[in-house]
């Protein structure tokens, strides 16, 4: 019995270890780059629609965790400054992604959309 515990636990602590999942995260900043408290960050999964919001922490951080591996498009929101948007981001399984959006000062109706893929 202690030999099969014993071959066991190590097992254990390397499958509860890992997970597919993966996190996008990046920094909101201004023309100048300041920090953009607040500001409404949008993560929408381009397969199956499902979108999640967060806001900007006082840093100008936003962090989506355990996402799943697909293509998703970020979009960034704040009064005062025009949209952002990235599409094409692709996070891999177990992946980490930072895509940081800089905000220009113009109508809310104005969108500025990122086509290229993230680094």
């Amino acid at each position: 019995m202690k030999t099969y515990l014993a071959l066991l636990l190590p097992l254990a602590a390397i499958s509860s270890g890992q997970d597919y999942r993966g996190k996008i995260q990046g920094f909101v900043t201004d023309s100048s780059q300041a920090v953009i408290v607040g500001a409404k960050v949008s993560l929408s999964n381009d397969r199956t629609g499902i979108v999640t919001v967060k806001e900007t922490n006082a840093s100008g951080r936003y962090f989506f965790d355990y996402v799943e591996p697909g293509s998703y498009t970020i979009a960034v929101e704040q009064a005062g400054f025009a949209k952002f948007v990235q599409q094409n981001v692709v996070l891999q399984v177990a992946g980490d992604v930072t895509v940081n959006a800089a905000l220009v000062v113009g109508p809310v109706t104005e969108t500025v959309v990122v086509r290229e893929t993230p680094a």
